[in-house]
C-alpha cells in the first residue's frame, strides 16, 4: 500500500488510520486526514503527532473525548481545551488543572454537560452563574423526562415517582443559585402530582423542602394537611415538629 491509497482510505472513514502501517501512522498529513472525519483516530496516531497543535485540535472539534490522547503539554493549551469542552464537556477532566480554573472553559463545559462540573476547580463548583446555567440546562432534560413520565405507568396507572424526586432535587439547586421563584414553579409542579400518582413519602419531601428552602412556612402547613391520613402518622408528626414547630399539631397527628 502506498501513500496515496493511505490517504483515501482516511478520508473515507478516519478509523481505517487503526489498520494501516505504523509508517503511515507517523505521516502528519495521513493522520489530518484521519482525525478530520473521526476524531478518535487520534489515539491510533503515533505519540510524536499527539504533540502536534493542529492535528490534536481538528480532533477534539471532533470529539472533545480525545483530549486525553493529547500529549500532556497540550492539555493545558486553552483554545484546545476549549474547543474540547464544546462537544464534551466531561473533557474538562482531562485538561490541566490550571484550567479548571478558568471560568470560561468551565462555562462552556457545563453548557456541553452539566456533569463536568463535578471536574472543575472547587471555587468555581460554588459560582452562582454555573451553578445557575447548570440547572437552566437541567430543566430542558426535566421537561423532557417529565413528558415521559405521563406516558410512564405501572400496570395499576400509577405515574412512575422517579420523575418527582428529580425535580424535587432540581428546585433545591435553583434556591442554592438564589433562584428561589424559578424553583418555586418547579415545586408547584410536584406538588399538583401528589396523591395517587406518586410515593406518599414526597409529601413530606416536599413539604420540608418548601419550609426550609424557601421558608414557606404556609404552604408547608398545607402539605402537611393534605398528606395526614395518608402518611404514616409518626413520620408526620416528627416532620411537622422539625420544620413548623408545631408541637400541639403533631401530637394530635400521632395520636389518631
Amino acid at each position: 500500500m502506498d501513500k496515496k491509497e493511505a490517504l483515501k482510505l482516511v478520508q473515507e472513514s478516519g478509523h481505517e488510520l487503526v489498520y494501516l502501517p505504523d509508517e503511515f501512522k507517523k505521516d502528519k498529513e495521513i493522520v489530518l486526514e484521519a482525525v478530520k472525519t473521526y476524531g478518535r483516530a487520534l489515539e491510533y496516531a503515533d505519540d510524536s503527532l499527539k504533540k502536534d497543535k493542529e492535528i490534536v485540535l481538528t480532533a477534539v472539534k471532533q470529539s472533545g473525548y480525545v483530549l486525553q490522547q493529547a500529549d500532556d503539554s497540550l492539555k493545558k493549551d486553552r483554545e484546545i481545551v476549549l474547543e474540547a469542552v464544546k462537544t464534551y464537556g466531561c473533557a474538562l477532566e482531562y485538561a490541566d488543572d490550571s484550567l479548571k480554573k478558568d471560568k470560561e472553559i468551565v462555562l462552556e463545559a457545563v453548557k456541553q454537560n452539566g456533569g463536568a462540573l463535578k471536574h472543575a476547580d472547587k471555587k468555581l463548583q460554588d459560582d452562582k452563574e454555573i451553578v445557575t446555567t447548570k440547572t437552566k440546562l437541567n430543566i430542558k432534560k426535566f421537561k423532557k423526562l417529565e413528558q415521559e413520565a405521563f406516558n410512564n405507568t405501572d400496570e395499576s396507572g400509577y405515574y412512575m415517582d422517579e420523575f418527582d424526586y428529580c425535580l424535587g432535587n432540581l428546585a433545591e439547586d435553583l434556591c442554592s443559585a438564589g433562584e428561589k421563584e424559578w424553583a418555586r414553579k418547579i415545586y408547584k409542579v410536584v406538588e399538583e402530582k401528589l396523591g395517587s400518582q406518586i410515593d406518599s413519602e414526597i409529601y413530606l419531601n416536599l413539604a420540608e423542602d418548601v419550609a426550609t428552602y424557601l421558608g414557606d412556612k404556609e404552604w408547608a402547613r398545607k402539605i402537611y394537611k393534605e398528606a395526614e391520613g395518608i402518611v404514616d402518622g409518626e413520620a408526620l408528626a416528627d416532620s411537622i415538629i422539625e420544620n413548623l414547630g408545631d408541637k400541639e399539631w403533631a401530637k394530635k397527628v400521632q395520636e389518631s
